[in-house]
């Protein structure tokens, strides 16, 4: 995404070390590398403020990594880093807007494994969980619409 991003925009990629070496190797390859800045951060370090001023901040299926505290602390500083007319853009597959009973069993089993083999703490949400989220951080929703035949895409804005 990051690569095809700067195609068009700056972009600030907010990661693992690793993950952000992953990123700009993407990028030299198939975006614009001077439109590519990172910063190294722990995203579930709740100490850890993003970097401010942005238009948008996108979060595509990141929520599900962390449990629900983490997830409104994400959310948060999220909204501490817009400009006054910027939004934060959520990408998830909820478990309960699958529209076919394989992807509802398929998201399940993903988060019976977050949490008992990958992490012990992330797994796969319903969307009321993760609203409730957003208003706890201090959001709405603008905009929310479907985002291929699995995901849902939310736009947020500050209340």
């Amino acid at each position: 995404f990051a690569a095809l991003a700067t195609q068009s925009m700056r972009v600030t990629g907010l990661d693992h070390p690793g993950q952000l070496e992953l990123a700009r190797r993407h990028v030299a390859a198939e975006g614009d590398p001077e439109k590519f800045e990172t910063v190294a951060i722990d995203l579930g370090d709740v100490s850890a403020s993003f970097p401010r001023g942005f238009d948008s901040v996108w979060l595509c299926q990141l929520l599900d990594c962390f449990p629900e505290p983490l997830v409104q602390s994400l959310l948060e500083r999220a909204a501490a880093a817009l400009s006054p007319t910027g939004r934060v853009y959520v990408v998830e597959p909820y478990c309960d807007r699958q529209r076919r009973a394989p992807s509802r069993i398929a998201l399940h089993g993903t988060s019976l494994y977050f949490a008992c083999v990958a992490n012990g703490q992330s797994r796969m949400y319903h969307s009321s969980d993760i609203l409730a989220c957003v208003q706890a951080a201090g959001l709405e929703v603008e905009l929310d619409r479907p985002a291929g035949p699995w995901h849902s895409l939310w736009v947020l804005k500050r209340r």
